[in-house]
């Protein structure tokens, strides 16, 4: 989970292993500030997992995600 601002830059993260349901289906959870993922990172999902989430929380300031010449597999879930 991230709390704050994040910035991925060339690096893979690959979550086709977690598959374990009590760690979660999430790759990456975005809760609260900027991430950026860019130069050739990539999000790998495992298959019906999810790659990443924005999901706003109430004690929190806004979240966003942005994309930069990067891969992104697997589903993108957006919260409150």
């Amino acid at each position: 989970m991230n709390y704050t601002n994040l910035i991925i830059d060339g690096v893979t993260l690959d979550g086709k292993n977690l598959v374990d349901p009590d760690a979660g289906k999430y790759v990456l959870s975005n809760n609260n500030g900027t991430t950026i993922i860019k130069n050739n990172s990539s999000i790998i999902a495992a298959i019906d997992g999810v790659a990443f989430d924005a999901d706003k929380q109430d004690s929190y300031g806004d979240v966003s995600v942005i994309v930069e010449n990067s891969n992104v597999f697997g589903e993108i879930v957006k919260g409150s």
